[in-house]
């Protein structure tokens, strides 16, 4: 058990450690590459662009469900190192995925003739078409060999995977700005993404490969039908998880092209951009962990499995509060800064942005052992009624309040249905000895934490300088008030004190 734990703990930090610096040094692409897009081709494109991939993320419904399912159904075998049900897992996956791709290749092709009635531009019609089926082909290439770099997530190495990723999306960008740079075009910009797609597929199976070639050298068996079943059970719950989730998250772009324009897309995403540069990390946390928290839920007592949920929630609970704090003050400056003052969004559209950052890091823990244990069918559907409810507010608040109406629809409609459901079943099943309101009351400190840095924040904010040097203390103001506020208020937490005492063990090992 010591040994397992060790390298349980191992296997975390080189995740978090290799990948996470990997992670930071690719955060500065994207702004370089966005800056130079905006620059030379203008927020017409970049709407467009945004469009195509929430088109594409309707598009991608046949996966959904899917990933979840492989990662989980190889813990198991690879723990006990069952390698031939490892081989026809994959064998099993891969027919699948093929599939998967073809169908969005043969509906995406579907959607062409009907581009000049989805996208609100005066674009012309012939180029819509080149760049949707680039968009297309690179969405279609995502899923070669997809169900290794699974087997590589499941035996606790996501660095592995993350490190290719992040070269391959340097790599892609760099080679994106030389062209904008050197072409202004934006067909050559969609095709140097496509290719490289195609590199990073194949690189991902060669080093799957390398790393298993033990798997790699087994013949297949064909899964018992037993099993097959549960796989298909769960991920027809998944499925109808994570569409909820499609249609709460990725349907703002076409309520803003439709009910505003394609321009409002771009200025939008210019905001979503930085909040996706701020959660970045705190996703790459959750892939990096979510394997080993996976590995020790197949071994530990529900005792013990609280007591990791609690010093997960504690460090998600200060992330929550230091991004939603750090969005809503320093955002607009920068966005001025960076594009200039006409592309900067009224206050209350960032604070509804800034909510939305807010909720699923909060949810994040409840989200990973939920996923980890296994616990999909019985929230199968709370994000279908979430989706729904998002559709109706997105229009009715839309045509009210505009983008900011929009935006907030997706809060509201959380708030009304997964935010309070999906901890009640987690709690009921994987921590029945324990009551949710302890749970609920944690977010709403962590709200109030964020609410009072934000206030104190505007108090403040007048000392502050204009231009970069305002921007960088403004950073640092608010994240100094956010920590301050978080301190104070769980200090006497024992999650606290729990977690310094692991940080201090790992500082002495290491």
């Amino acid at each position: 058990m010591s040994s397992n734990r060790s390298s349980r703990v191992n296997n975390v930090l080189k995740n978090l450690v290799l990948g996470g610096a990997a992670r930071i040094l690719s955060l500065l692409f994207p702004f370089i590459t966005r800056t130079v897009f905006v620059k030379l081709l203008g927020e017409e494109y970049l709407g467009v662009g945004g469009l195509f991939s929430s088109i594409l993320t309707l598009l991608n419904l046949s996966e959904l469900g899917l990933s979840s399912a492989v990662v989980y159904t190889m813990y198991k075998p690879l723990s006990e190192k069952n390698d031939q049900e490892v081989s026809s897992l994959l064998n099993f996956y891969k027919g699948i995925y093929t599939k998967i791709m073809l169908f969005i290749l043969g509906m995406g092709l579907v959607i062409l003739p009907f581009l000049g009635q989805i996208v609100n531009t005066e674009l012309p019609l012939s180029e819509l078409r080149i760049y949707y089926i680039l968009y297309l082909a690179n969405s279609a290439a995502s899923y070669l060999y997809v169900w290794k770099s699974s087997l590589i997530q499941a035996d606790q190495k996501q660095y592995i995977v993350t490190g290719a990723s992040t070269l391959f999306t340097m790599i892609t960008q760099i080679v994106q700005i030389l062209i904008l740079l050197l072409k202004r075009d934006y067909t050559l910009y969609l095709a140097a993404a496509l290719v490289c797609t195609l590199l990073h597929n194949f690189y991902i199976s060669w080093r799957a490969d390398k790393m298993y070639p033990h798997i790699a050298a087994i013949r297949p068996e064909t899964l018992p039908a037993e099993k097959q079943k549960s796989i298909f059970g769960d991920v027809k719950a998944m499925f109808a998880y994570k569409l909820g989730g499609v249609f709460l998250n990725s349907t703002d772009n076409f309520y803003i092209n439709s009910l505003i324009n394609v321009k409002m897309v771009g200025r939008y995403n210019n905001y979503i951009a930085l909040s996706t540069s701020l959660t970045a990390i705190t996703s790459y946390v959750y892939q990096s962990i979510i394997h080993s928290v996976g590995d020790f839920n197949v071994e530990h007592s529900e005792q013990e499995k609280k007591g990791l949920f609690d010093e997960i929630m504690l460090l998600y609970c200060f992330v929550a509060v230091i991004l939603f704090a750090g969005f809503y003050c320093t955002s607009s400056p920068i966005v001025k800064i960076w594009l200039g003052e006409e592309r900067v969004l009224d206050q209350l559209t960032v604070l509804a942005i800034g909510i939305n950052i807010f909720l699923p890091q909060i949810l994040y823990p409840i989200w990973m052992f939920r996923r980890t244990t296994g616990v999909f069918r019985q929230t199968r559907n709370i994000l279908i009624y979430a989706g729904v409810v998002n559709l109706i507010l997105s229009y009715i608040l839309g045509k009210r309040m505009g983008l900011s109406g929009i935006i907030l629809a997706t809060s509201v409609s959380r708030l009304l249905t997964s935010f309070w459901f999906e901890p009640v079943v987690l709690y009921r099943i994987i921590f029945p000895s324990y009551h949710v309101s302890g749970y609920f009351l944690t977010v709403i400190k962590s709200l109030f934490i964020a609410l009072l840095s934000i206030f104190c924040f505007d108090r403040l904010s007048f000392l502050l300088p204009s231009g970069i040097i305002g921007v960088l203390l403004a950073v640092i103001l608010s994240f100094l008030l956010s920590m301050a506020w978080l301190l104070l208020f769980n200090f006497r937490d024992p999650s606290m004190k729990k977690v310094l005492n692991t940080v201090k063990g790992i500082v002495k090992r290491h």
